[in-house]
């Protein structure tokens, strides 16, 4: 087959450690690497426009780490367990989005911020992820390409969020929703 390097298949014969380990994680050993070649060379940027301030470099390298521990922990659940907690994460989000524009805390001219005591979330950020999950549980058990009666739910899963957060006003992020949905 020539593409069987895209197919997640066990591991078969001699192998090294190192494919059974990460094929054990449920990890794309070519997209790990692309992901550390990228986080070391924005270290490696950051370094160089930061006036080689050590200290924000490392600041910023704790997390990338803890940003790799938790790539790790979300590769473990299966798609399974994903697309049951699509709809209550998109729900979820919508709940938070709706609640920012309420009393949401303010800064630098927009309520993006929701307080929960010690720390401060961006729904919208949720919404990164939770706007693809939700299209995908949508479309897992129906006929691709969809037909016009499935485009209009479709169409309100992406442009609810959408325009939720650009009313914050966070006209990038809206953009990014959008395209993370279409």
């Amino acid at each position: 087959m020539m593409f069987s390097f895209f197919a997640h298949t066990p591991p078969r014969g001699d192998v090294s450690l190192g494919e059974q380990v990460l094929y054990r994680l449920h990890l794309d050993g070519q997209l790990l690497l692309a992901l550390v070649i990228l986080a070391l060379a924005g270290l490696a940027i950051l370094y160089g426009a930061s006036n080689q301030d050590a200290g924000l470099v490392y600041r910023q390298a704790v997390r990338v780490a803890v940003s790799f521990a938790v790539l790790l922990v979300v590769a473990q659940i299966s798609p399974q367990a994903l697309r049951l907690w699509s709809p209550w994460l998109f729900a979820l989000g919508l709940l938070l989005l709706l609640f920012t524009l309420h009393s949401g805390h303010v800064g630098r001219g927009a309520q993006r911020w929701l307080s929960l005591g010690v720390v401060r979330i961006q729904p919208s950020e949720i919404m990164k992820v939770a706007v693809p999950m939700m299209v995908a549980w949508y479309l897992h058990d129906r006929p691709l390409p969809p037909n016009w009666k499935q485009l209009f739910p479709l169409a309100a899963m992406i442009f609810i969020p959408v325009l939720l957060v650009a009313t914050e006003p966070d006209l990038g992020t809206a953009l990014l929703i959008l395209s993370a949905g279409a």
